[in-house]
């Protein structure tokens, strides 16, 4: 956990590191709210970094999770 961006920092040294093209994350918290606040995290932080370069109307678009 931590800020947008120390989560996008981290996933872009991974990708970097690794050569992956592809990730799946999985996130094994207990409470709801912490565990979608995972996700949100991790979404925001890709869309941050990956999203522009790929579809440039996504940074545009509202982040929802439900």
């Amino acid at each position: 956990m931590g800020s947008v961006d120390h989560v996008r920092k981290g996933l872009q040294a991974f990708f970097a590191e690794t050569g992956v093209d592809d990730l799946m994350i999985v996130s094994d918290v207990y409470h709801h709210d912490a565990r979608l606040r995972s996700v949100e995290l991790i979404a925001e932080a890709m869309k941050r970094s990956i999203a522009p370069a790929l579809c440039p109307l996504a940074v545009e678009q509202p982040l929802l999770l439900a």
